[in-house]
């Protein structure tokens, strides 16, 4: 099974993409923060959709790291 993760603040985006990829049969994980990525960060995923405008790291900077 493919594993996506969102990364997105806001909370209705991220349950209303959530919805329709699980619906569509994939494995999906949520993040509000990409501090909230931790240790392992952002491996392990097939695709990763997220928000380029959020406070502290945004989606650029953690394209960049």
């Amino acid at each position: 099974m493919k594993r996506i993760l969102i990364i997105d603040d806001s909370p209705i985006i991220l349950a209303a993409a959530k919805h329709v990829l699980v619906q569509a049969g994939y494995e999906v994980e949520t993040r509000s923060t990409v501090c909230e990525l931790g240790e392992q960060g952002a491996t392990g995923f097939d695709l990763i959709l997220m928000d380029v405008v959020m406070p502290g790291q945004n989606g650029f900077q953690l394209t960049r790291s």
